[in-house]
């Protein structure tokens, strides 16, 4: 026996031995007989009364198959009132990061809905944007109602468009809503891969979205009467 194969028996043959395990032959010592041994050490309370093997059972499908992925891929990740909020205010904040590792944050006009799954908005002049998304395509969207300081923040991954049988018909689309394509430099795809909501601190202190909006449309209708320095908003933002 060479030398890395004795010191592993003898590492094994200690180890054995603490629970009780005799490591030299003896051909009278059944499988069960050596496997009894190792319950010499336990108090007698504590002590199995015999020792049954019992075979393992098959524990069903997996549910991280195939079929299931599909099942929840298929799930559309926008529900019905995040496509209303995002229509609604057309206005969505677009989050990208440079190759230098710089955050930049764009105001994008264009943003629109797609799909269950998808958003989209046009480069008019997002020159920043569009080289970020190309250099990493990890982007994160917030869409925020400022009446009642709620939105839908959706973390995703874009894709720019510049040809092809997508970026026709997203201009088509826009076209039809009366836009001037003719400004459009490309298109981002922004498949949306999680969303979660954004919520004003103040709806904590009990208020309804009908009197945070009161309170908002009265500060806006006092404030055009008043001097920057006594806009003050409202305590609670």
């Amino acid at each position: 026996m060479d030398r890395p194969r004795k010191s592993w028996f003898r590492a094994l043959s200690s180890s054995l031995r603490r629970v009780g395990w005799r490591t030299h032959r003896r051909s009278e010592w059944t499988f069960e007989t050596r496997c009894e041994r190792l319950f010499d050490h336990v108090p007698e309370p504590n002590r199995p009364s015999e020792i049954v093997w019992v075979p393992s059972e098959p524990l069903g499908p997996n549910p991280y198959d195939s079929d299931r992925k599909s099942t929840v891929t298929n799930m559309p990740v926008l529900t019905e009132d995040m496509k209303r909020v995002v229509r609604a205010q057309r206005l969505g904040y677009v989050a990208t990061v440079s190759f230098e590792g710089r955050p930049n944050v764009s105001p994008k006009g264009s943003l629109t809905v797609w799909d269950d799954d998808h958003l989209v908005f046009a480069d008019i002049e997002s020159p920043h944007t569009i080289r970020n998304l190309e250099a990493n395509p990890n982007t994160e969207v917030n869409v925020v109602d400022p009446g009642v300081r709620k939105g839908y923040r959706f973390t995703g991954v874009g894709k720019v468009l510049r040809s092809g049988d997508q970026y026709w018909k997203v201009l088509e689309h826009y076209k039809e809503e009366g836009a001037d394509i003719r400004r459009v430099r490309a298109i981002v795809l922004v498949q949306v891969t999680a969303a979660s909501p954004v919520i004003s601190p103040c709806y904590l202190t009990g208020l309804s979205e009908e009197e945070v909006r009161a309170l908002w449309t009265e500060w806006h209708r006092k404030a055009s009467a008043k001097t920057v320095v006594d806009l003050i908003p409202p305590n609670d933002f």
